[in-house]
């Protein structure tokens, strides 16, 4: 397996920083997946026969029976970690931001078993923080720290739950029915004594118990992955548990907006704690405050990664708080209210549309962009066309808020179509965004030839009275009539 695992990562080339992070080094083991995956999957069938590739991990077969690169590793450039056993010292797992490649278990689990892991959490203050992307899980690797995407947080299942519990401090109460049973059961025990006893030698009582008690050799055990830390005495019961924190904004592109996936798992613990009765009250968040946030951006202006590193261990030491009992960040609550803010929050929304809350949410902030957008720009361009004195300058005023209203109307349906081009129906996907492309395109086009005109245009004095061309405007489209008027 580790030399499909080799041959593959030959073919990928070192992580780089986007800008403004590009002064920083990435994590050594921090990849980019080749820019032509067929080729590279090409390159891996030359070299490894086809029952060694499927074995491995790295490929499978798809519905025809042919080989095919695993979807988390099938686009181009894809970037991932490469998680190095503690044990053997070889490689472990490839952890996209999409999830692992190898096994089903979430990049929360997957990552104790990690060399990086276990050398930052031999610490005081162990901590693991998940982030929305796996840039931002790379940055925080890069300065020392341990990380992971979120991937997989909002699908737990008993087993996902049972680790939550056994390593990062999550504890699962009894329900009224458990209660009930366990308080009958300790009474029958009373009664007949040790009669009823469970016999330490019989192999049921016995493989419960391994069960329930961590192993520190269960680490060769097939399904049973090495999240023990060797030598360091952790064994996720006795020690104080690892604390999950919740990284609320978005390091690399350096905004402070929550980002969608940290409000889906959000919303995905406070369904486990109503109906799985799971108490997270050791769960952490990072939200970091406006000072701390401009610390960063300064150390990233001067480009000094010293300075970066505490500007983020500074951010985290001040920053990090309890999850507040899951509430949501009151200012998610509030929609933005300026322009930038409410694009952001818009983009943010059309990345995760894969149930109804999500869809609702995407509907409210499209419905709050077209409010700031009427507020913030037609608004003020339109009750400036009206006030124009002359004639011909007013109708080309009018005419050109029309198109630019047409225009910031059109372009999020845009965004979202090309988003939609990267899912499975990208064929599809492409041909209504290459049409929405073009019509954008041809509103730009008369935009910038009626700019030309109004620029050429230089309205004169005259005592003449002269018509007003016939020219309306139309813009209830997607902009109330008070969004319009509104002096705020």
């Amino acid at each position: 397996m580790n030399s499909c695992f080799d041959s593959y990562l030959e073919l990928c080339r070192p992580f780089a920083f986007p800008a403004p992070w590009n002064c920083c080094e990435a994590d050594k083991h921090s990849l980019l997946g080749p820019t032509d995956p067929a080729a590279a999957l090409a390159s891996l069938m030359e070299r490894h026969s086809e029952q060694s590739l499927v074995r491995s991990g790295i490929v499978k077969k798809d519905a025809d029976g042919r080989l095919a690169l695993r979807p988390m590793l099938a686009a181009p450039d894809v970037a991932f970690v490469v998680l190095i056993d503690t044990t053997t010292g070889r490689v472990r797992n490839l952890m996209t931001e999409a999830g692992c490649v190898l096994g089903d278990k979430a990049p929360i689990f997957e990552v104790l078993g990690d060399k990086h892991t276990f050398d930052a959490l031999d610490m005081d203050e162990q901590a693991v923080f998940l982030t929305d992307t796996i840039n931002d899980t790379i940055l925080l690797r890069s300065f020392g720290l341990v990380a992971a995407p979120i991937a997989g947080l909002n699908r737990l299942n008993q087993q996902g739950i049972d680790l939550l519990c056994q390593y990062y401090g999550v504890t699962q109460r009894l329900s009224e029915r458990q209660h009930e049973e366990q308080f009958e059961s300790q009474s029958q025990q009373d009664d007949h004594g040790l009669e009823s006893a469970p016999d330490p030698n019989d192999p049921l009582y016995r493989s419960g118990l391994r069960r329930a008690t961590p192993n520190v050799g269960s680490a060769g055990m097939p399904g049973m992955p090495p999240y023990i830390l060797p030598s360091s005495g952790y064994v996720g019961k006795d020690e104080p548990p690892i604390r999950l924190t919740l990284v609320r904004w978005r390091l690399c592109l350096m905004s402070k907006t929550d980002p969608v996936s940290m409000q889906a798992a959000v919303d995905e613990l406070k369904v486990m704690a109503r109906y799985r009765h799971i108490d997270i009250g050791e769960l952490s968040q990072w939200t970091p405050s406006e000072r701390d946030f401009e610390a960063i951006r300064f150390a990233l202006s001067r480009g000094e990664s010293v300075w970066i590193k505490d500007a983020l261990l500074d951010g985290i030491y001040s920053g990090v708080g309890k999850l507040d009992h899951l509430k949501t960040k009151p200012a998610m609550v509030t929609p933005p209210t300026d322009l930038a803010g409410a694009v952001e929050h818009l983009h943010e929304t059309m990345l995760v549309t894969t149930d109804e809350k999500s869809r609702q949410r995407r509907k409210e902030a499209l419905h709050n962009y077209h409010r700031v957008v009427a507020r913030q720009v037609t608004g003020p361009m339109l009750r400036q066309a009206e006030a124009a004195v002359d004639p011909l300058d007013r109708a080309l005023q009018l005419q050109f808020v029309q198109l630019n209203a047409l225009f910031l109307e059109k372009a999020p349906t845009v965004r979202e179509q090309m988003l939609q081009g990267l899912s499975p129906q990208r064929e599809e996907s492409l041909k209504g965004t290459d049409k929405s492309v073009s019509e954008l395109l041809a509103i730009s086009g008369q935009m910038v030839s009626l700019a030309k005109e109004m620029t050429k245009w230089k309205p004169r004095p005259t005592s003449m009275p002269s018509r007003t061309p016939t020219t309306k405007l139309n813009l209830s489209r997607r902009f109330a009539d008070s969004d319009l008027v509104s002096q705020n």
